[in-house]
């Protein structure tokens, strides 16, 4: 009886690295082929079906792994009962990823697996591709933020905790009868404040806020604040939007005033979850932020020593840059246009 030797053990481990790497690859087939069909197929009863359980209980840490196939088969399940916002019967959140490019740049970002902190031993081209898609953002908008007693943002209440600041700290301003930010009672607040030997940090005011979509009185904001010698903050989530249209970008004039600006393009510029900015009307404000690790290299370009509150961050940014590179400003400022023209003939509809 003649027993074959086996391979070298270099042929060996070729074998299984090749097996495992059929395995990868159907397993991202088999993925990225229902992400698919979830994204374009429309569901076949559109009614809305309630998915919330009525008792919400957890299954204990499993002991062993799942198979692929039954891996897959937990994301069918997950995917059943997911929200397709791009569906059109649904209206809800202006999210709507619709954007191929941004899509596949969502499922390339945890394939390269780049992480930002250090801009010499990981991620040197995806440093400066996010580099080019903030410098996007500042030239056409130059977009900055502020918050009214109406409308405050729960980001802000968490920024405040954040950094130790606490929610009570938090002062509203009140809102005229159009919601937007009354100057007269900041400016009687300001003083209060002073009277009282407080120091009023910031002020936050919006350029579209997500209750009424309205813009405050940049100008006028801008003015107090810096005769008072305030941070001023412009939340312009909703509204950075307005940059790239030709028609609309008028009303976002005097942003530039502001200090820094927030920038959520996943809510009207078609980027996949998440891809939030803030931006910095003075690039030296960021020098302020940095801090010094052992773990992150002193280079100039390492954004590890110059984003607060995080370390290792995936690329997030390639979203942003995928999706301008792929439409231009010119079309996304028709696809705004086009929203906006949408916007007013259904409240048309609807007052009349």
């Amino acid at each position: 009886m003649t027993i074959s030797s086996p391979p070298p053990l270099d042929e060996h481990s070729r074998a299984t690295e090749d097996e495992g790497e059929g395995r990868t690859k159907r397993l991202f087939d088999e993925v990225a082929g229902w992400g698919v069909l979830f994204k374009t197929h429309r569901p076949d009863h559109p009614e809305a079906q309630s998915i919330v359980p009525r008792q919400v209980s957890s299954d204990s840490t499993p002991e062993s792994g799942l198979t692929d196939e039954q891996l897959i088969h937990e994301f069918r399940s997950i995917i059943a009962k997911s929200t397709k916002s791009r569906s059109p019967d649904f209206l809800g959140f202006p999210d709507i990823t619709t954007c191929p490019a941004a899509v596949g740049a969502a499922l390339l970002i945890p394939l390269l697996n780049q992480n930002m902190a250090n801009s010499e031993t990981c991620p040197p081209k995806a440093t400066f591709v996010e580099m080019e898609a903030i410098q996007w953002l500042l030239l056409p908008s130059k977009i900055r933020v502020l918050v009214p007693d109406m409308a405050e943002n729960h980001s802000m209440r968490s920024a405040m905790a954040m950094i130790s600041l606490g929610e009570e700290n938090i002062i509203p301003v009140l809102v005229d009868a159009e919601f937007h930010m009354d100057q007269e009672a900041l400016q009687r607040i300001i003083d209060q404040q002073g009277k009282l030997g407080d120091a009023v940090m910031a002020c936050v005011a919006y350029a579209v806020d997500p209750t009424c979509l309205r813009i405050d009185d940049l100008h006028g904001l801008s003015q107090i604040l810096q005769e008072e010698d305030i941070w001023f903050h412009v939340d312009a989530c909703h509204g950075s939007q307005l940059a790239f249209s030709e028609r609309h970008r008028y009303k976002l004039r005097e942003i530039e005033k502001a200090d820094s600006i927030t920038v959520d393009p996943q809510q009207a510029l078609l980027i996949p979850y998440d891809c939030s900015l803030v931006l910095f009307r003075e690039s030296d404000t960021q020098a302020s932020l940095s801090t010094d690790s052992d773990s992150i290299s002193n280079t100039q370009w390492s954004f590890g020593g110059t984003s607060p509150f995080t370390g290792s961050r995936a690329f997030n940014s390639l979203k942003i840059w995928s999706s301008i590179k792929s439409h231009g400003k010119n079309s996304m400022g028709r696809m705004i246009d086009g929203r906006l023209e949408l916007t007013n003939a259904i409240q048309l509809d609807v007052e009349h």
